[in-house]
């Protein structure tokens, strides 16, 4: 494994050699961007775990509330990240 980490290092070219790095500002968005996703994630799937129980039905709505929140700051870092000029990739299920 260290052999292979090694050779990745000293490869010539990589797709991501010369890309700009993140503002300090952007790298923490998107950690909290993330640590959200991950938060909500681990929500809707107790709520799945549980049977979809009606007692935590309000819990399940103010998970609503906060995806839509994320996904509302999701786009403007998005824009954000435009704005300086990064290009974004588009990924497709």
């Amino acid at each position: 494994m260290e052999e292979a980490a090694e050779a990745e290092r000293n490869k010539v070219s990589r797709p991501y050699d010369g890309m700009a790095q993140f503002s300090e500002q952007h790298k923490q968005l998107a950690a909290q961007l993330l640590a959200t996703a991950a938060t909500l994630e681990r929500g809707y799937q107790a709520f799945l775990g549980s049977g979809n129980l009606p007692v935590v039905q309000p819990q399940v709505n103010e998970m609503d509330k906060l995806h839509q929140q994320w996904l509302s700051d999701l786009e403007t870092f998005k824009s954000s990240l435009r704005a300086q000029g990064a290009e974004l990739w588009h990924w497709s299920s």
